[in-house]
């Protein structure tokens, strides 16, 4: 039960409960663990593809799909070392 009076807290929910986040080990920059360039260029990529998309514009969606492939070949490359 929740007190009226407490003053609500982003991290509880509304049973108290702590809020959890399954990603937290996979942005833990400092630990060495976060995402590396590579990873981030396609996903940037990637998400300028789907604005393309859904603002159907075709010119940009064809130069984001170019992107993204370059994007995905050099993440390759990195992976291969």
């Amino acid at each position: 039960m929740i007190n009226a009076h407490r003053r609500q807290d982003p991290t509880h929910d509304s049973d108290g409960i702590d809020a959890v986040n399954d990603n937290s080990e996979a942005f833990d920059v400092a630990g060495g663990t976060g995402l590396g360039l590579a990873e981030q260029q396609v996903i940037s990529a990637a998400l300028l593809v789907a604005t393309a998309f859904r603002l159907r514009d075709e010119a940009a969606l064809v130069q984001t799909l170019r992107r993204l492939t370059d994007a995905v070949e050099r993440m390759e490359d990195h992976l291969e070392g």
